[in-house]
């Protein structure tokens, strides 16, 4: 009988280890960011701290994902679960023909969206450029993304929270 109480007691020890450790994996794949967004998500946690703003994705519950969106002309998307959980979802085939500097655009505008709060804001500037980065894409202004322009529209995405 001792020895049985014994056996019993191992088997639901090595039991309830099992499912502990499965927990932990399953809570490691909640905050998903895929290899290719990996930078992309870094380099905007990087320029938030440059402004005093801390980001940090996995209290927030934020994800990033590639797949395919079945959308006409959707690029990118920021999805809010009902549990609260944020995921940034790119399309595969806009990421895999635009350059980096699109990409980082593309990945930043969502990131506006799913971690600092932001809306879309379609005003212009002057000339017609888009004032933000946080622009919906419409024909309302021109997007000129470019190494020049960067810091100023990234100085605009941090600022105007």
């Amino acid at each position: 009988m001792i020895l049985r109480s014994i056996t019993i007691l191992a088997i639901l020890s090595l039991l309830l280890a099992c499912r502990e450790e499965a927990i932990e994996e399953l809570n490691a794949v909640d905050h998903y960011v895929d290899d290719r967004l990996f930078e992309y998500f870094d380099n905007f946690k990087a320029e938030a701290a440059k402004r005093n703003i801390k980001v940090d994705y996995e209290a927030m519950n934020v994800e990033g994902v590639i797949s395919n969106i079945p959308e006409r002309g959707i690029a990118g998307q920021c999805q809010t679960y009902e549990n609260g959980n944020k995921a940034i979802v790119i399309d595969k085939s806009y990421w895999n023909r635009v350059s980096d500097l699109k990409r980082e655009f593309l990945v930043f505008h969502e990131l506006g969206h799913c971690v600092l709060d932001r809306d879309h804001l379609d005003d212009t500037n002057t000339d017609g450029s888009c004032f933000s980065i946080m622009n919906s894409g419409g024909a309302a202004c021109s997007l000129n993304y470019t190494m020049l322009t960067r810091e100023a529209l990234l100085e605009e995405l941090f600022t105007n929270l």
